[in-house]
């Protein structure tokens, strides 16, 4: 993968949804927005700040030669939650949840 764009704050004119989480970016809010090139295919990718904020401080991108993608940013979260060794939580849970502790964890 090879970034072409670097990302850069851009503000919603209407409804994305985020490629690490996957919930909705809103209009007027303010997300990252960078361009890719990956096996010959180009791609805008889009996030919340926080998001690409945790994956970066979380080292995430290391171990990505192809790029983060939103499957591995799930398992990372869930895998930092296990490790803060956050409350049980019923099977079910919505990954919002994880997330929300995981980035409240690292403001500190």
């Amino acid at each position: 993968m090879e970034t072409i764009l670097d990302p850069n704050p851009t503000k919603a004119r209407k409804t994305h949804r985020c490629d690490f989480c996957q919930y909705l970016i809103n209009t007027g809010d303010t997300y990252l927005r960078s361009t890719h090139v990956a096996f010959g295919d180009i791609y805008t990718w889009k996030s919340h700040q926080q998001c690409d904020d945790i994956a970066v401080k979380l080292n995430m991108f290391e171990d990505c030669d192809e790029g983060l993608t939103s499957d591995d940013f799930i398992q990372y979260i869930i895998s930092e939650y296990d490790n803060l060794d956050g409350p049980k939580m019923p099977r079910g849970t919505e990954f919002k949840y994880f997330l929300d502790f995981v980035i409240n964890h690292h403001k500190k």
